[in-house]
């Protein structure tokens, strides 16, 4: 065995060689190995997840997680309920750090194959989208804050709100609801949740919360500043957040307010 519980690093290295003259990444043998797994769970009727793929690419362990076919989840497990109170203690720490006042726009983009331990657009999960969706829109209800639910590429990243934040910005509304498939698990279960729905392509969010490297910065106001908080990461997906600020303007002699900094 290999230092991290694999291949031997001869055998790997062989096997790599073999995958790469086949056309196949190194990372296809190790989620083949972890697949391979998770099927066996499957037929022993497990439900949550199994299987670890050691990818070359990323250090850490991967989880797959499992949807079995006709059965859904029905209860949520303990590693989802530690997901739920990562995604809102991550919302609570920047609404904090933030300084969003009522009324004001979040923005989220959430990869849920991220969160799951898999590569963003390959593993995408309402189960895991309606955990996620949800514990972050409890943080934004209970702040009075509007939350834009960021969809993903094939939908040119659109994003989905409540009608009255989008009558409130004047943002004109598009047509288009999204999928698991074309638009994201994450805006997927905006729709279902939110009580009138709209899609927009554009707004000038104050600040964001992006999960798995879905690039929410093109909703941003233009001045955008980290905010660090202590949660790094929900599920195995890592969270970047930033706060938005006016522009300076004036020179060295102009004066500014600062509780607007």
């Amino acid at each position: 065995m290999g230092p991290d519980g694999g291949m031997p690093a001869g055998e790997r290295a062989e096997a790599e060689t073999a995958e790469a003259a086949a056309g196949r990444g190194p990372k296809c043998i190790w989620r083949r190995k972890a697949e391979a797994e998770t099927a066996e769970a499957a037929a022993r009727g497990e439900f949550a997840y199994a299987g670890v793929c050691r990818s070359s690419c990323r250090e850490r362990p991967r989880r797959i997680w499992l949807r079995q076919a006709g059965k859904g989840w029905n209860e949520m497990t303990e590693e989802m309920s530690i997901i739920g109170s990562e995604a809102y203690s991550a919302a609570k720490e920047l609404l904090e750090a933030a300084g969003l006042e009522r009324g004001e726009i979040l923005v989220v983009g959430c990869s849920t194959s991220e969160v799951a331990g898999a590569g963003i657009g390959t593993f995408s999960s309402p189960e895991l989208a309606e955990v996620v969706f949800g514990s972050i829109y409890q943080a934004t209800q209970e702040a009075g804050v509007y939350l834009a639910a960021q969809c993903c590429e094939h939908l040119n990243r659109a994003l989905i709100l409540e009608k009255e934040a989008v009558l409130r910005y004047g943002c004109e509304a598009v047509n288009v609801v999204p999928q698991p498939k074309a638009g994201g698990s994450f805006a997927t279960a905006a729709y279902k949740d939110f009580e009138h729905p709209v899609a927009v392509e554009h707004i000038r969010a104050h600040a964001g919360m992006d999960i798995g490297d879905t690039l929410i910065g093109m909703h941003l106001r233009e001045v955008a500043v980290p905010v660090r908080i202590r949660t790094k990461e929900i599920g195995d997906a890592h969270v970047v957040c930033a706060r938005t600020r006016p522009k300076y303007i004036g020179g060295g002699r102009a004066v500014y307010d600062e509780t607007m900094m």
